[in-house]
């Protein structure tokens, strides 16, 4: 199951974090661009696109208020796993 993130301290463009064991990617939610990427197939990345897409208003949101708001010291791992879990690609 991928995890999808993003860290208090996150800084513009919006992006989230995916991750699965070893395998991670960034993805630039507004451009729907791959940032960064490792050990993923091109398939996977494919996969990880539709799926921000699909709820890239949602992650937006979520940016928008929490990292709107203020940006705290501490490097807090905020998940977005209740919003998109539904979408997590199956083993």
């Amino acid at each position: 199951m991928y995890r999808f993130f993003f860290f208090s301290n996150e800084h513009e463009p919006i992006h989230v974090d995916i991750e699965k064991g070893d395998k991670y990617a960034k993805i630039d939610v507004v451009s729907l661009k791959i940032e960064d990427s490792y050990k993923l197939t091109s398939k996977e990345c494919k996969e990880l696109l539709k799926i921000v897409e699909a709820h890239r208003d949602e992650i937006m949101e979520v940016w928008n208020e929490y990292l709107g708001i203020h940006f705290p010291v501490i490097d807090e791992d905020i998940s977005l796993k209740g919003i998109i879990e539904d979408f997590y690609p199956h083993d």
